[in-house]
């Protein structure tokens, strides 16, 4: 680890909330585990600029605006707006205005885990979010149970932290189709428009291509280089994105899910859930629960 260097103008209304979590014993077989988190009303001169310590923090603008500054780049962060950075490396972030309502959390991964570089890819991304993602519900989840010492508090809170960074890295990736006209060839725009209103139909790139008239070969390489996934691996991510809601938030069972997110056998629902999740999804909903 470099050298600690941290300098903290710590100004910031009573009314904020700093917790420190103590975790149970399986903390450390855990691929995440949270060591504080917190929901701060920030006033003006609130600074923080540090390096050196070996965490990730995640930080979410709920109101007000703040200003970044990590690996070179300098941002403007608003309400609605997410970031993940590794602390070893030197960052710097503030209140820009009168006030910055942020909710955070700080927390350590095991070696060979790291979710900041997946999301960021080795720069910074201010990633996106809204009430419709559950995003600060499931941070609200990780601050509730931050005072509890239980084995079950810190497979929860790693499972809501786990879903949170899923989430973002979701925004990234599956950018809206009107953000996507503008930037990548319309004909790409159209198909992922396309996988977005019939991902629960039996879905080929051979019928992909055919909707936007391109030939089987061309059409995988342009989806490819525009959106950094195979068709059918973003069909594969949207699909199970999907299911992970109806996990959450219903009480349909395992095959009723397969039919609506469009799998034809529960058992490559299945096994397709395990791949990207890296647990079945029964374990995902008794997580969730």
């Amino acid at each position: 680890m470099s050298h600690v260097y941290s300098k903290v103008a710590d100004i910031i209304s009573e009314d904020s909330l700093h917790l420190l979590h103590t975790t149970s014993s399986i903390a450390g077989s855990l691929p995440i585990r949270i060591i504080a988190c917190g929901h701060y009303f920030c006033l003006q001169g609130y600074r923080v600029e540090r390096r050196g310590l070996d965490h990730r923090i995640l930080l979410i603008t709920l109101a007000g605006q703040g200003l970044l500054y990590y690996r070179g780049v300098q941002l403007t962060v608003e309400a609605g707006d997410a970031f993940i950075i590794d602390c070893s490396e030197l960052h710097m972030y503030e209140c820009t205005g009168d006030n910055w309502e942020t909710k955070w959390v700080r927390f350590e991964e095991l070696p060979h885990t790291n979710y900041e570089t997946i999301i960021n890819k080795h720069s910074i991304q201010l990633l996106p979010f809204s009430a419709l993602n559950n995003v600060e519900e499931q941070i609200d989840l990780i601050l509730s149970l931050a005072t509890h010492y239980s084995i079950h508090s810190d497979l929860k809170m790693t499972a809501a932290l786990t879903d949170v960074l899923a989430t973002l890295h979701h925004n990234v990736t599956f950018i809206p189709t009107s953000k996507l006209s503008d930037s990548i060839d319309k004909t790409i725009a159209d198909s992922v428009d396309y996988i977005h209103q019939h991902y629960m139909e039996q879905l080929t790139v051979q019928q992909l291509a055919q909707v936007v008239h391109l030939s089987t070969y061309a059409f995988i390489r342009a989806f490819k280089r525009k959106m950094g996934l195979t068709p059918y691996e973003y069909i594969s991510q949207f699909r199970i994105t999907k299911a992970r809601y109806y996990l959450e938030k219903t009480t349909l069972s395992i095959g009723e899910i397969t039919e609506l997110i469009g799998y034809q056998h529960m058992n490559t629902f299945i096994r397709q859930f395990k791949l990207l999740t890296h647990m079945t999804p029964t374990k995902y909903r008794q997580l969730m629960v």
